[in-house]
């Protein structure tokens, strides 16, 4: 077991309970999401009308598939993957586009490079990479 595998994140997003409040009837109502695939390290991330998980682990491999859970019609879809695999990755929203930061990439290797993704059209892009190798962090 490697130093990342003791520090990695492990979780299971089987139902999550949301609230959701209504700007234009000024009511909550409940949804519920059901996923049942083990993840390590996989961040969610908020971009309406969805909530987009981005890559992880499922135990035994990194992943670079993104799916979306869409709030108006409570269904989850997969979208473009990502063009690498990784997990232990930051995320971050600006705007129309996706930030993918940093991670590991499955073999080992910690990463120092940037996806972006527009999600206006689906198409992921590499950015300019960090200065430095970055992994289990975190992005605001």
């Amino acid at each position: 077991m490697n130093a990342h595998d003791k520090v990695a994140f492990r979780f299971l997003l089987s139902i999550v309970n949301i609230d959701a409040y209504n700007d234009a009837t000024k009511a909550a109502s409940e949804c519920f999401l059901t996923w049942d695939i083990l993840e390590d390290a996989m961040p969610f991330l908020t971009q309406p009308p969805g909530i987009y998980a981005i890559g992880g682990h499922d135990g035994s491999n990194a992943l670079d598939s993104v799916v979306r859970y869409d709030t108006t019609t409570n269904t989850w879809s997969g979208i473009a993957s990502m063009p690498t695999k990784r997990f232990a990755h930051g995320v971050c929203v600006h705007g129309d586009f996706i930030y993918v930061i940093g991670g590991e990439d499955g073999s080992g290797n910690a990463l120092d490079s940037v996806l972006c993704s527009d999600t206006t059209t689906n198409i992921w892009s590499t950015v300019a990479s960090m200065p430095t190798i970055r992994f289990c962090h975190s992005v605001v």
